[in-house]
């Protein structure tokens, strides 16, 4: 988790620095700094949360299968998919559980606290209302009061997302807390929850690179000691180690194929190494 933090800050700024600014946020100071607060802290929220599914799963497939529902509740229940008060009452508690709803909604507040915004459409308009006086006419936008031709940023969260200025520090915490929680349970889960065993693989050393086995280790000594055994004692088992060098020069070799002879090996020379496998492979393009 340390060494893949310069990694995560690192990409932090190097994203949220250009998304800023291109998005035309708030151009303040205390408003980026918040922002990229919450983006990071967030992220290595999220980052305990998928390794604790994926030290808590024996399998990738085990992993994937809830990782991808999470998402796709956390991502819906972030509050801008669906806002809060309109969240169906069953569902309501997903939002509670969802650490992206809290950075969303700080992320809201530190973005439209203590502004103003113009509205751009009123009723009644039209044909007929140029000359209707301002305190008869309303922006059409949520929490707009009559006469009014801005729109108060604060007034807007609470009537729109159910959102409060007070809750921005708030929310800070409570992902804190999510992500301590989620390091704790992915740190018992890598101590007591093993890898699934796996089946189709084998062992094997090449000759000479075979580890020698530990004089320590009684089981394994007298089983290495059985098998000396058990080879010296089976017939034809003893084969003595080869030293000599097998050479052929001027080998041909012909095939008959529809009545004509085709040559495939002509007049190779070559060698095998004692103690190697070696295989001679022949390849020629026939016309049918």
């Amino acid at each position: 988790m340390i060494c893949d933090l310069p990694y995560k800050i690192t990409n932090s700024v190097t994203f949220n620095l250009p998304l800023y600014f291109m998005a035309n946020l708030k151009r303040e100071p205390g408003a980026f700094f918040i922002f990229w607060l919450f983006s990071i802290v967030t992220t290595l929220t999220m980052s305990m949360i998928f390794r604790t599914f994926g030290a808590a799963s024996r399998s990738l497939a085990q992993a994937l299968v809830p990782a991808a529902l999470l998402i796709l509740g956390l991502v819906i229940y972030t509050g801008f998919i669906i806002p809060t008060r309109n969240m169906l009452g069953w569902s309501r508690w997903m939002n509670y559980l969802d650490p992206i709803a809290y950075s969303f909604e700080s992320m809201m507040v530190n973005e439209f606290r203590n502004r103003k915004f113009k509205c751009s459409s009123f009723v009644p308009s039209g044909q007929g209302y140029e000359n209707v006086g301002a305190m008869n006419r309303i922006c059409t936008t949520v929490s707009s009061q009559a006469g009014d031709s801005e729109i108060d940023g604060d007034a807007y969260l609470e009537t729109a997302y159910a959102y409060s200025n007070g809750h921005l520090w708030r929310n800070l915490g409570i992902i804190i807390g999510f992500m301590i929680f989620f390091m704790f349970v992915y740190l018992i889960a890598t101590e007591f929850i093993s890898e699934k065993a796996s089946k189709g693989e084998v062992l094997v050393f090449r000759r000479g690179h075979q580890p020698k086995p530990n004089i320590n280790d009684t089981e394994a000594t007298n089983t290495a000691a059985y098998r000396a055994e058990e080879s010296n004692s089976a017939p034809g088992t003893n084969i003595q180690r080869q030293t000599a060098v097998v050479q052929w020069q001027d080998l041909c070799y012909d095939i008959n194929i529809k009545g004509e002879d085709r040559r495939i090996l002509d007049h190779v020379n070559g060698w095998v190494k004692p103690g190697t496998a070696t295989a001679l492979m022949v390849c020629q393009a026939i016309n049918t």
